[in-house]
């Protein structure tokens, strides 16, 4: 039943009618898995999905629904249509031993509650009471782990983010924040600014007068120049590292 609802499911509508949809792309990926591992990161949406899939060398062969292996190395031209994907991914039924020892595991977990149970009322709590208060850490257990998830989502958005931030960058041959800390590092020796010599705070404001240039020329406003003054080159060199990314939010929305 599952498989023929992933076969009714190509886009009926839209500007990419008759293609893969979401679900189908996992389901060929998770196939192709079976083969040789693909880690996905999490949140993608369809369109993330191609893309990351492209990044990745792989090609989805929307009409003959195919995932396709362009790399180089071995696996090279290695193709996964969507039926063998759900013969690969279908659940193998569990063997009568295999069932035997899930209902053993089973019932040795409701033992041991009742047992917890048994303790506790021994120890003078009801059971109504023992059971309420097991209801109610459940519930706490369930919603620390939401939370929990929620963070590693927006961590791993706010990862995917940074990480597109800095890929429009170098396309686009500007340099990164990295770069341009890693350049006043090379130059300053990991002194402070403000206790450089004249000579290297000017080798320091020419450096970073040279990024801001070119974060400008891409785009940028509200650069100021740096001086080499000694009681504003921390400030100034500092106030340019905003500008990093606010330039690739500019460049992301334009792509």
């Amino acid at each position: 039943m599952y498989s023929r609802y992933i076969k009714d499911m190509p886009l009926k509508s839209g500007p990419n009618k008759g293609e893969l949809s979401a679900p189908e792309i996992r389901k060929l990926i998770r196939g192709h898995n079976k083969l040789t591992n693909i880690k996905v990161p999490p949140g993608l949406d369809r369109a993330g999905l191609i893309k990351f899939l492209k990044s990745k060398r792989y090609a989805v062969d929307h009409v003959n629904k195919m995932l396709i292996d362009k790399s180089m190395g071995q696996g090279r031209g290695r193709k996964i249509d969507l039926e063998k994907a759900e013969r690969l991914t279908k659940p193998v039924p569990k063997t009568e031993e295999q069932k035997a020892a899930t209902k053993a595991k089973k019932d040795v977990k409701v033992a041991a509650t009742k047992k917890r149970e048994g303790d506790l009322i021994k120890a003078g709590a009801t059971l109504a009471k023992v059971r309420a208060d097991t209801k109610v850490k459940k519930a706490a257990n369930a919603k620390k782990k939401a939370a929990s998830d929620e963070l590693d989502r927006r961590v791993a958005v706010r990862t995917a983010l940074a990480k597109k931030r800095i890929d429009i960058l170098k396309e686009n041959g500007i340099p990164t924040l990295a770069d341009y800390k890693s350049g006043i590092e090379k130059i300053s020796g990991g002194k402070l600014l403000s206790e450089l010599s004249a000579a290297k705070r000017k080798a320091v404001a020419d450096f970073a007068n040279s990024v801001g240039k070119k974060l400008s020329d891409a785009g940028e406003t509200g650069i100021n120049v740096i001086s080499p003054g000694a009681a504003s080159i921390m400030r100034d060199v500092g106030n340019l590292e905003r500008h990093f990314d606010f330039l690739a939010t500019k460049l992301l929305k334009k792509a």
